[in-house]
Formats: C-alpha cells, structure tokens, sequence
C-alpha cells in the first residue's frame, strides 16, 4: 500500500486546505497529506465539534473504518468519553476498545474519580458477551416507551413493513400487540416484585437488586409471551385496564370470531418473532443489568455491540433493540461526555434515531455513522428518514461514492466552500483565480482511491477561522508498537464450560425460559377464570 505522502501526491490540485492542529477536550484530530500547486503539504482535520453529528461515506474498500472509526474509537476513549460502539465485523473495534480501555483505566480513575466498567456483546461466541436486558433501564417507565420499542423491534424482524406507508393497518395492529404484550410483562414482573415485598420485614425492604430476583420482562420472554396461541394472550391483555385500549381492535376481531382475518394480521408478525429463538439470544438478553445507560455520572460504561455479517439478520434485530432503548437512555442532560459509533449503520434500523441526532449537541453525545453510500441508507431507513440523517449531520466525509449519492455530497461539499468567508492567506481565493468557484465534481468522488476522502467539518461557533472543507489522503490509525489489540475479557461463568457443556447450558436456559412463560400464561388464566 502506499504512503499517503505519495497517494496524495495523484491527487488534483484543488485548494489550500487546514495546516494547523487545532485541538479541545473533545476533539478528534486526524493528519491528513493534500497537493497544492504541484505540491505534497501536511494538514489536519480538525473535528472539533464531533456533537454535531459526523457521517462517514465510502464504498466497501475506501478505508472508512481505518481512517476514520478507529480514530473516533481511540482518540474519544482517551479523553474519557464514554462510549457505544457497533462493530459490525466484531471483534476488531471491541478490541481496539478494549485495548485503549485498559490504557486509560488509571489516568480516568485519577481524573474523574471512577472509571467505566467494559461491557461487549457477543452472540457468535457467548463465552466473550456479558448479559444484559435493557428493558430494566430506569427510564422505562410507561407504555409509551413499551410503544416505541415495540415499533423498533416490529420494523426490525421484517424490515418490509418500515417503507409502508404510516397508518398500514397491519402494521399498526402487529405494533400495537406487540405493545402490549411487552407492557403485560412489565406489569407482571412489578406484581412479582410488590409480592416479595409484602412478604418481607420491613427493615428488609430497602435491601438493593431484590427486584433482580425477577426477570420475566426480558427480550426472549417476550418472544414466548407474544408467539404463544393469540387465543390465550388476547384475555390476559384485555384484563389489564392499562391495555385494553391498545388492543381494542384486535379484541373486537376475536371477539366476532373472525378467526381468519385475526390470523392473517398476528401471523407474519409470530413467524418473524419466532426467528429470534435461538439458544444464545436467549442467553445474553436475560442479564441483570440493562447497560444501555453508557453515560452515567456514577456508573459510566463502555459497550460494544458486536455483529456477524454472516448472522446479521438475527442478530441485528436484538442489537437494534439494545441500540434504541440506550438513544433514549442517554439523551438526557446532565451526564457523562458520550460516543455512540457506529460502523455500517443502515445494517441497524433504530426508529427516531434522527431526534437524537438533532439534539445530541445539548447533551453532550458524538454520534458517527459509517455508511457505504445515500441509497443504502434511504434503502434501509426511506428516503425522508435518510435525508434527514444526512441533512443533520453537521460533519461529511466522503470516500469513494458513485451516482446520486456523488452528485448530492459533492453539492454539500460546494456548499461549504461558498460559505466560507476566507482570510486572505487561503490562496484559492487569490487574484488568478476568484472569479472561479472551487468545487469537488461527482466524477472525482467516484474515483477516490482507498483512504482518499472529501468532506466538510462542523466547527465551534467561537472557534477561530479554520478551513472546514478537505479534499486529502487520510492517515489510518496505527496501534502503537508498545500496544497490542486486546482479547476480550471471558465471561467466568462460561470459562470452564466444554463446547458441548455450553451448549447444555444455554439450551436449559432456553427451556427454562419457555417453561416459565407457559406457567405464567397458565396460572393468570386460572386466575382470571378463563378457560
């Protein structure tokens, strides 16, 4: 591979571009090497403002991850952010994270007074994943929250119904069961919960994690819970008043005994649940510990949500989950500086990810999205959700893109050359060429070879004049020769397991699971005296 003193050395003049490292608490700063009358200078991108929002554009090749995600991953883990990192082709972000982790463990601890504890999920090796149910997460309080992750999950098990049109009536009602199904479980875990209260001495009460000693509002008993014969969930939700007016509709069609068109508006949405029964999910989403509060004062931590392309659609849909419900957990003032990086982002659908995105800058959250290009994005998320991503996202860096994709980034890179109010030392405003407008053409950005990129960089309102606008060979991120990528930490209580002893493990675990769900739908119908 070449250097990118040389790989600079093809590119096309353009225009004088940052020379200085302009650096702050919370900056990434990446060298970069860019020609300029005929020749090879140094400079920087400066992303001094990374709550903006940042999205990385390339083909598979161009050298997203390497230039740019690995660079937010170690510079922002060493100025104690914390951090969420999807890691599409795990484990090698996590162990970058991990290693640089370990790294910092003492100087955060000095500085802050706590350091965060490393979580990473892992479903292609369970014995690497810590556990965790992130409906335990505080902030899950009401059924509008129920409603919202229900809608994510919906969308996520048939990615079909998310270009829909709003107000699709099957749709509609495969949410709104799914809603209450979910909200059913949390209501029946809080009785569980009261219950053992009730029976303890009063001094016991406030004993800490009692709660923990009930668990059925996990993803995995939902699945059982929503998959079991809708002819014996549709009772135990109407019994509930808090549900009865999520489930009006569905209710009046059984009631009618329209059996068929009662089966045709559940089925497909059971089918897709009933994907997610797998022995290892079940696994990993019954923890004790949501972890989705990344940016906890207290209790600050590093996750890293690791996928398997070959596996992507299962496990996608548990990640997108545990993704959603920690945008809404982390999206709060008064917390922790947070990174929530995500490296080929359309492969997760996160509903309302744009609300996040508009106001991430107030609390405090970097967001990056690495995606292949504009029509993966609008193929995944519709074309008015992509756009909004894209419009929001106060930094653009672009490898190598072609089409429209090209055509709409080289606009907003133009853009932001014609903004720019230059002091007289840019030397592409001089004499000779002023009555010229620089601009990068569609053509070049479809031509950008590996670690070439284009963009424009948000900056700080009350920053000092800086060039926001790049055309340049990035530096990769290099682990340092005293450093190596570290291995993930093991899970104790699966070390010792032989592969068929886990197997044994998990598969119990799965069937304890399922026996629990078909007493608990036993025993309420028993008690509400249905049949």
């Amino acid at each position: 591979m070449m250097n990118s003193a040389t790989q600079a050395d093809e590119l096309i003049d353009y225009f004088s571009q940052e020379t200085h490292r302009i650096a702050n608490e919370c900056s990434v700063n990446i060298p970069t090497h860019w020609r300029y009358k005929k020749q090879v200078r140094k400079g920087w991108i400066n992303l001094t403002n990374p709550f903006r929002g940042t999205m990385i554009l390339g083909a598979p090749g161009s050298g997203k991850t390497e230039t740019f995600v690995q660079n937010f991953v170690h510079q922002l883990l060493d100025k104690e952010f914390t951090m969420a990192i999807y890691d599409y082709k795990s484990p090698e972000l996590s162990r970058l994270a991990y290693m640089h982790y370990i790294a910092n463990q003492e100087k955060t601890t000095n500085q802050l007074g706590v350091s965060p504890s490393f979580h990473a999920i892992n479903f292609t090796d369970p014995r690497y994943s810590s556990r965790c149910n992130p409906f335990l997460a505080q902030r899950f309080t009401d059924s509008f929250d129920a409603f919202l992750a229900a809608k994510n999950l919906v969308y996520n098990v048939n990615r079909s119904w998310i270009l829909k049109a709003e107000g699709d009536f099957s749709v509609e009602v495969a949410i709104n069961y799914l809603t209450a199904c979910i909200w059913y479980m949390k209501l029946y875990n809080d009785r569980q919960v009261a219950n053992y209260e009730d029976r303890l001495p009063t001094e016991e009460r406030a004993e800490a994690n009692k709660s923990n000693r009930f668990n059925y509002c996990t993803l995995p008993h939902i699945i059982e819970f929503a998959t079991s014969p809708y002819e014996e969930i549709i009772p135990l939700l109407n019994a509930e008043p808090e549900l009865a007016h999520l489930i009006e509709g569905i209710t009046s069609i059984f009631e009618n005994d329209t059996r068929e068109h009662m089966e045709g508006l559940l089925t497909v949405m059971q089918l897709s649940l009933s994907t997610l029964k797998n022995p290892v999910l079940y696994w990993i989403m019954t923890g004790s510990e949501a972890l989705v509060d990344i940016n906890s004062p207290t209790n600050p931590k590093i996750l890293c949500l690791g996928n398997d392309p070959a596996l992507g659609h299962l496990f996608s849909v548990p990640l997108a989950l545990i993704s959603h419900l920690m945008a809404r957990q982390v999206n709060h003032p008064h917390q922790r500086p947070s990174a929530l990086i995500f490296d080929e982002f359309p492969t997760l659908y996160i509903d309302e990810f744009d609300t996040l995105l508009a106001t991430a800058r107030s609390n405090k959250i970097a967001l990056c999205l690495s995606v292949q290009d504009l029509t993966q994005l609008e193929n995944q998320y519709g074309k008015t959700k992509a756009q909004a991503l894209f419009t929001m996202s106060g930094t653009i860096l672009a490898g190598q893109v072609l089409g429209t994709s090209a055509q709409r980034i080289a606009d907003r890179l133009t853009k932001g050359l014609e903004a720019v109010k230059p002091p007289r030392s840019w030397s592409f405003f001089s004499k000779e060429n002023a009555t010229q407008s620089p601009h990068i053409s569609p053509a070049t950005l479809g031509a950008l070879p590996y670690g070439c990129f284009a963009g424009v960089v948000a900056t700080l309102v009350d920053a000092p004049a800086t060039q926001p606008v790049f055309f340049a060979q990035v530096t990769a991120h290099k682990v340092k020769p005293d450093l190596n990528l570290a291995e993930l930490p093991i899970n104790p209580e699966l070390a010792t397991l032989t592969d068929k002893q886990l197997d044994q493990r998990l598969n119990e675990h799965m069937a304890t699971i399922q026996r629990e769900v078909a007493d608990l739908i036993q025993q309420e119908r028993e008690r509400l005296k249905l049949r």
